[in-house]
């Protein structure tokens, strides 16, 4: 009988032990691209951004989606208001658009989770920002 009791009490406490060693895994949306060719914001930093009017030199950003689940992409206007391009950037899809320097762009999972921020930095090039989850 002690034999058994022992044996339980072990049993349990490798049982607590194995709990709590457990790591939770936390997958985030992350926006991986080169910083010579973007300049990133926060997602909080959108009440503080707005596309100026005039002056801006054309370019183009390339977004891929290898998220595992649809994006939003949204061009913060000159108001700093938020305008759909593209609503439902599937995964495994790309979507180039015509922008200017200086004008953000807010990316967002079709829920309206804010995955980031981001503003091109070179003029008249195609440049890629490919979107993937990550482990935190």
């Amino acid at each position: 009988m002690r034999t058994k009791s022992i044996l339980l009490l072990a049993i349990a406490a490798i049982t607590a032990f194995s709990a709590c060693k457990k790591e939770e895994i936390i997958e985030v949306l992350a926006a991986i691209y080169d910083s010579a060719q973007f300049v990133r914001n926060d997602c909080a930093d959108l009440s503080t951004l707005s596309s100026p009017s005039g002056g801006v030199l054309p370019t183009n950003i390339h977004f891929k989606n290898e998220t595992g689940e649809s994006i939003r992409i949204n061009w913060v206007n000159f108001t700093g208001g938020l305008t759909v391009y593209k609503d439902n950037l599937q995964t495994g899809s790309g979507h180039t658009q015509q922008t200017f320097l200086q004008h953000p762009w807010y990316i967002e999972t079709t829920g309206s989770e804010c995955i980031t921020i981001i503003t091109a930095l070179r003029a008249g090039v195609t440049d890629t920002v490919t979107f993937v989850k990550q482990e935190q």
